[in-house]
């Protein structure tokens, strides 16, 4: 099933997406995804990877993720927050 986020533009949308493979994968504070991660559950929910580029890239500038050893992704404490 296609979740309806996916169609929306608004970078807001794009953060939510990002923050909900975190979801997915039941992470917790600082707890790394790395690329391939985040590949998965965007093919599997039928979304476009410059979409989740652009939310982490947002969630980046918001603080609520930490980049890093080979390309990770971490959840902050402001990102576990609004997750």
């Amino acid at each position: 099933m296609r979740h309806l986020i996916a169609t929306s533009n608004s970078d807001e949308a794009k953060l939510r997406m990002a923050l909900g493979i975190f979801a997915h994968f039941g992470c917790r504070l600082g707890e790394p995804l790395l690329r391939h991660d985040f590949f998965a559950v965007a093919a599997q929910r039928d979304w476009r990877m410059a979409d989740i580029g652009r939310g982490i890239a947002v969630g980046d500038e918001l603080e609520y993720f930490k980049r890093g050893d080979n390309n990770s992704v971490c959840l902050t404490e402001r990102g576990f927050a609004a997750m």
